[in-house]
């Protein structure tokens, strides 16, 4: 008996579309996002969220190749980036990388 060949590039199962470890909830799609004002004229927080197929799993935030945080179990966090491009980067422990970018919208 001879045991399976390794997997060859981009065949994997992990490999195929759909099979990510992590997936971004909010914003999901290169998008502008417009940020109100609140009631104090202050402009209001967005939250952005993930979501990862390993529950206890621990995600490094990254904004602009700047480090933020890491969550862990609920993957939430409350930015107030400025106003005009940025891109997300969600790294998790195993080093599998999500990438988003968004627009901030600030109309006064």
């Amino acid at each position: 008996y001879r045991g399976l060949p390794a997997w060859r590039d981009g065949c994997r199962p992990t490999d195929a579309p759909g099979t990510e470890p992590m997936a971004l909830i909010y914003p999901q799609y290169p998008t502008k996002i417009y940020v109100p004002r609140g009631l104090d004229g202050e402009r209001s927080r967005t939250v952005f969220v993930a979501a990862h197929r390993n529950p206890g799993s621990e995600v490094h935030w990254h904004l602009d190749g700047q480090y933020l945080l890491s969550t862990q179990d609920f993957h939430s966090v409350e930015l107030d980036p400025p106003a005009g491009p940025h891109l997300l980067t969600l790294v998790d422990e195993d080093g599998s990388r999500l990438e988003q970018r968004f627009e901030i919208v600030d109309q006064e």
